[in-house]
């Protein structure tokens, strides 16, 4: 993903989101990139990740609502 992909992702997403990724070599770069057009972007551990994907019980502040996931494929770790 590029820069400007990245800054085109970040046009279609409002200050009202919030987008989560795996903390990977590039992470700082994607969120310097997200930044201005999102309200807050989490860097998470990936090992955090996953025991939250398969967590059983799930509450808004441990989960988001699984806003992850999607956030997870500019990481470089796209899901199928």
């Amino acid at each position: 993903m590029t820069r400007v992909g990245l800054e085109a992702f970040g046009r279609s997403l409002g200050k009202e989101d919030e987008v989560v990724i795996e903390a990977t070599g590039n992470a700082m770069a994607v969120v310097r990139a997200l930044s201005p057009y999102v309200g807050r972007v989490i860097v998470a551990n990936p090992l955090q990740l996953k025991v939250i994907a398969h967590a059983h019980v799930k509450t808004d502040k441990i989960d988001a609502g699984g806003s992850w996931r999607g956030a997870t494929r500019w990481s470089g770790k796209e899901r199928g």
